[in-house]
């Protein structure tokens, strides 16, 4: 009975690794009462697991289009094996979610009308059972997609969901922020005439409630900005041009009271240099802008004293470095390149990594350029040993140091050697199915001077 038991497992395990939904909705269906009582939580998880990774694959349209029903099909029958695992469970959301994308799928209009429906019927009705806040959320944005093919833009509905998002949003929730936030600004796109006030009454209210979180831990206006920045970069909606200054200045607002934000967290010291570096390349105002890349320097720099091992942390603070060294006063230039030399060698004493390494070489090559305007042998032979040595850690699978030391030979004046490093580099990486191809390097205006060569 044991070793059945561990035949049993290791299948629904097999199966979960490969994704397997058909094999997993046939071992349901096989299997007596006892045996799925005793495997409940293992077949359950397994099902839920293999349900939202091809339900993502669907939504981010990784099935072929003629492929999109046969899945769509096979996930409500996994469902419906789901059910035999847990007859107690009515699972409303999951269903909510597959008749949404299946609306998603129609091209009639009557159709996809009736989907959305369905999945608003669904998650109604696991409302019904037991308050949950993503279940809410969901609802809104299943009524905002009524809304939207139907094209009623009535008040009364606009309130309701905007209670749903209020009352999904009562404790803090970074999927529930990004629900709010993105619908918020879908009703800035809706093509009636309060779409602009409706916009900024939901705004003010997410905005109401992010304070009275951010009065607790502050961190969360980081990761507020964090998904308003990437709203507003990857343009998934029309917002006019006067109101995206608006909303960039939100966000340097928001960041500023987070410079002398404490904390010993590795994750969240990253997170803080990063939100603040990327915001930094955007300012106009040289003193702000400064100001900002300090504050991610400091962040990055904060957590390479509680993890010196770690390459990230000095390849993130030299990557800021390097910024500044662009925008600061000259005389500033070597202190900053000097600065980043100080943090790579910090963490090399913990033991040499094919990335460190890299970009310490990168780094060298930088500040040979930036501040000698590459009339620095001394730098370029040092860049030389670390990508030298990068090149041994890689082993043959990367080419980037290849590159590095192509460029430190030509800076040093030896056409040569360059030229013998990047065919060097063209026959390692050359397969019998692919010819290596020098596009970094004629992309690269460093390498100008050789373009000809590489061209015949």
């Amino acid at each position: 009975m044991e070793q059945m038991n561990e035949t049993l497992n290791d299948q629904i395990a097999r199966l979960n690794d490969n994704e397997d939904a058909d094999g997993l909705i046939r071992l349901i269906r096989q299997l007596p009462p006892d045996q799925l009582q005793q495997h409940q939580t293992a077949l359950s998880e397994a099902s839920e697991s293999v349900f939202y990774i091809w339900l993502t694959d669907l939504q981010l349209g990784k099935i072929r289009q003629e492929d999109q029903d046969a899945v769509t099909a096979m996930l409500a029958e996994l469902i419906q094996a789901l059910e035999i695992v847990q007859p107690e469970t009515p699972h409303h959301l999951m269903r909510a979610l597959l008749y949404e994308q299946i609306a998603d799928q129609q091209t009639a209009p009557v159709e996809k009308l009736a989907y959305i429906q369905r999945g608003i019927d669904e998650y109604t009705a696991g409302l019904q059972q037991r308050t949950n806040p993503e279940m809410q959320a969901k609802l809104a944005e299943a009524l905002l997609n009524k809304m939207q093919h139907t094209q009623d833009y009535n008040e009364k509905d606009l309130t309701g969901i905007l209670h749903l998002f209020q009352t999904a949003f009562i404790s803090y929730s970074e999927l529930i922020l990004i629900y709010f936030l993105h619908g918020t600004f879908r009703l800035l796109n809706f093509p009636f005439d309060e779409n602009n006030s409706w916009h900024h009454r939901f705004f003010a209210q997410l905005e109401t409630d992010l304070k009275a979180f951010a009065a607790v831990d502050p961190y969360i206006y980081l990761e507020y900005v964090n998904i308003l920045r990437r709203l507003l970069e990857n343009e998934l909606y029309q917002i006019p041009a006067d109101y995206k200054t608006v909303l960039h200045k939100k966000i340097i607002a928001l960041l500023e009271p987070l410079k002398d934000y404490e904390t010993e967290s590795e994750q969240r010291l990253n997170h803080l240099g990063q939100a603040f570096e990327k915001v930094a390349e955007g300012i106009e105002d040289h003193t702000t802008r400064l100001n900002f890349y300090r504050a991610a320097l400091s962040f990055f720099t904060q957590g390479q004293q509680i993890n010196p091992a770690a390459w990230t942390f000095p390849v993130y603070a030299t990557n800021v470095l390097m910024e500044m060294a662009r925008i600061d006063t000259p005389d500033k230039v070597i202190p900053l390149f000097e600065q980043g030399k100080a943090l790579f060698a910090l963490t090399y004493t913990y033991g040499p990594d094919f990335t460190l390494m890299h970009y310490w070489g990168k780094f060298l090559i930088e500040y040979a350029r930036q501040a000698y305007n590459f009339q620095a042998p001394d730098i370029l032979k040092e860049a030389e040993e670390k990508l030298l040595s990068a090149k041994q850690l890689g082993n043959g699978f990367y080419d980037q140091p290849y590159r590095g030391l192509a460029k430190v030979a030509l800076k040093l004046g030896n056409k040569q050697q360059c030229l013998d490093i990047l065919a060097e580099c063209k026959k390692v990486f050359t397969t019998d199915y692919h010819e290596y191809e020098h596009s970094f390097v004629l992309a690269d205006e460093d390498f100008k001077e050789i373009w000809p060569d590489l061209n015949h």
